[in-house]
């Protein structure tokens, strides 16, 4: 049997899928990403284009909904309180391999929503390229994930970029949290299948 894993795991070479992104969570606050958004460390984002390192978003906003984090409700979440320009939200540069799939994750909500609603539209960009467009929840203290496979062929690293697109000035609030990267786990391939299933028939 020892024999029989040993050659799966020489057929089927896996991925770690060991998380690339430094402070996704923003457990290590605000920390590890830059941002063209301006920074308040007491909490107190009233203006357009600031964001702060919360657990709770009612505490940096008075008009925010009340709401924990994605990760297990008690961490912390990036809330930023929309621009009135398209503007950089977050940024990070990581090594990849080459050749290799990735997936880029993360989870968006909206903290306080005008009437009618005009959730926060974020641009997620590798190396300048945009991969997909993701508009943030139209109902407050919902978390809701983007994720996008990408390859990165002859790339040795990736520029991780979030954009907010929209531009109003009412309600275009959000909260990002577990923002991931990791290498895509293939799937084992069809001879690996039909290699388990003679090996069940012969142990039975």
């Amino acid at each position: 049997m020892l024999r029989f894993l040993f050659i799966c795991m020489l057929i089927v070479p896996s991925f770690a899928g060991a998380e690339l992104i430094t402070n996704g969570d923003f457990s290590a606050g605000n920390a590890g990403f830059t941002s063209s958004y301006t920074f308040f460390a007491s909490g107190d984002i009233t203006g357009p284009g600031e964001y702060a390192i919360v657990t709770n978003p009612l505490s940096a906003h008075p008009l925010a909904s009340s709401y924990g984090d994605n990760t297990d409700g008690f961490g912390n979440m990036l809330m930023a309180n929309g621009s009135t320009m398209a503007e950089l939200v977050w940024s990070q540069t990581v090594s990849v391999n080459s050749n290799t799939i990735y997936e880029f994750s993360a989870f968006v909500s909206s903290w306080f929503l005008d009437v009618p609603p005009a959730p926060a539209s974020l641009d997620f960009v590798v190396n300048g390229s945009s991969i997909g467009i993701f508009t943030a929840p139209d109902t407050t203290g919902l978390w809701l994930e983007f994720s996008m496979s990408v390859s990165s062929g002859a790339l040795t690293s990736f520029d991780l970029e979030i954009y907010n697109l929209s531009t109003q000035f009412g309600g275009n609030d959000f909260a990002l949290d577990d923002i991931s990267l990791t290498a895509s786990v293939p799937e084992p391939s069809p001879l690996v299948m039909v290699l388990i299933a003679v090996f069940a028939l012969r142990r039975r």
